[in-house]
């Protein structure tokens, strides 16, 4: 089964581990968002799972830079480098319940408007 995960926002630590490790990663690019592994900075080693799965999604050029030196990328910059299979240009989601979806679940998540994929194959509409 395929594992997807879209990162609108920070990925660190073990959420840079867990867009590494899926088989779709979505990057919601906006300027706030940063992907890295933070804890080298803080003098920290990257041990456990997040090592081999991260060496494994990072392509070998970038080892150094971010598994010894904790750069911080943007979401154009790790979907350049194939951590982020996808970039979204833009994401709007509105978390306020609409009148049907608010006697089926408590918090009915409603999406807007079709993200924006910008792929190695050129910008699409998707989902």
């Amino acid at each position: 089964m395929p594992v997807v995960a879209a990162s609108a926002g920070h990925a660190l630590a073990g959420g840079f581990m867990l867009l590494c490790a899926t088989d779709l990663g979505l990057a919601v690019d906006d300027e706030g968002s940063h992907y890295c592994l933070p804890e080298v900075t803080q003098g920290l080693l990257v041990i456990g799972p997040t090592a081999p799965i991260c060496a494994a999604a990072i392509p070998p050029a970038q080892h150094a830079s971010l598994l010894l030196h904790g750069e911080r990328l943007a979401a154009a910059a790790a979907h350049a480098c194939g951590i982020a299979h996808e970039r979204a240009l833009a994401l709007r989601v509105d978390l306020a319940p609409t009148r049907s979806q608010s006697a089926r679940c408590p918090a009915g998540i409603r999406f807007g408007d079709p993200l924006e994929l910008e792929s190695p194959r050129g910008r699409h509409p998707r989902w």
